[in-house]
């Protein structure tokens, strides 16, 4: 008699599961290259928030108005008003009754216009210029107090506002502009003097055409770049370049590395005293509350992105501003 053969209990099958579609997470629309530092990642969510009012840190203050760069200021760069009066364009008087004319609104380029004081391309070159000077400096901001005050509005405004990655590109490129010329970063930010031993003629005729006897003649091995540039009542980045040509042709001393405070605050302290924006223009706080700066910190020196793969931005007017601006100072 045949035995039974035993089945494996199989388990039973398992009920089908209903398939959930995966949803994908919003992401926040930003520049074509990441921030660098942490006062460029509040600039791009500022700017991507479509915001008003201005950034500010120790080392430079940025305005923005629906997102986009309006004005730039920092306490280590000459303003507007500086460029045009040292230039002889403006007079004191002119520029300071028409910032006190238009107090608040943002309108003094209008004001200066209208005036016939200057005209309407040279006052807005100028204004970039300042825009850019003021942006080397406060973009490199990576800790330390940095802050937010919502509403406020320079008295003067760019009359073609500037994308937050168009102004970081730019920076970018004359970072880059700095290095090809002469790879020397510590000269930005120390004290320069000029050599002792007598260079080539050939050198010092090419590298001291022009402007830069002035640079070299206050090169003194006590001011800094910033102060030379505010001494001259020049362009603060365009006095870097010079420094660095100079350097190349062996007329201004290299600096030995030292330990010392970074790059950024260093040229902070040379500036001198921390400006915050006005806060007379700024809107009424609930509870009477004024905004408050806090104290200048230590900002480590930080490279932007490379910019070789990035071009200008789309807007054909300020493309052609800053192509200006850029082939000027590749010529310098």
């Amino acid at each position: 008699m045949m035995q039974p053969t035993l089945q494996p209990m199989l388990p039973p099958a398992p009920e089908p599961v209903a398939h959930r579609p995966t949803t994908r997470l919003p992401r926040r629309h930003r520049s074509g290259f990441a921030p660098a530092t942490v006062f460029e990642a509040a600039l791009t969510d500022l700017a991507a928030d479509l915001a008003t009012g201005a950034l500010h840190g120790s080392a430079g203050t940025v305005h923005l108005v629906d997102g986009e760069v309006v004005h730039a200021e920092s306490p280590a760069t000459p303003d507007v008003g500086t460029l045009l009066t040292s230039a002889g364009r403006l007079s004191a008087r002119t520029w300071a009754d028409a910032m006190a004319a238009t107090r608040g609104s943002g309108t003094a380029a209008e004001h200066l216009v209208a005036a016939g004081a200057i005209g309407r391309g040279e006052l807005e070159l100028c204004h970039l210029t300042a825009v850019l000077d003021a942006a080397f400096f406060a973009l490199p901001q990576n800790d330390g107090p940095i802050g937010f005050l919502p509403g406020v509005r320079p008295g003067l405004t760019l009359t073609r506002p500037l994308e937050a990655g168009a102004m970081r590109l730019a920076v970018g490129k004359r970072r880059a502009l700095l290095d090809r010329t002469h790879p020397a970063a510590c000269l930005d930010v120390s004290p320069v003097h000029a050599r002792t031993e007598p260079a080539g003629a050939d050198r010092r005729a090419a590298a001291c055409s022009g402007r830069r006897r002035a640079v070299l003649a206050a090169a003194d091995g006590y001011r800094t770049p910033a102060q030379i540039a505010r001494l001259l009542g020049r362009s603060a980045y365009t006095t870097l370049l010079d420094i660095r040509h100079l350097a190349a042709a062996g007329l201004i001393e290299t600096p030995a590395p030292r330990d010392g405070p970074a790059p950024v605050a260093a040229a902070r302290a040379a500036a001198g005293p921390v400006v915050a924006p006005d806060p007379s223009s700024a809107p009424v706080r609930p509870g009477g509350v004024p905004p408050q700066a806090g104290p200048p910190p230590a900002h480590p020196e930080v490279l932007l992105p490379s910019p070789a793969m990035h071009d200008f931005p789309p807007d054909p007017e300020i493309a052609l501003l800053l192509r200006i601006r850029a082939a000027l100072e590749a010529r310098l």
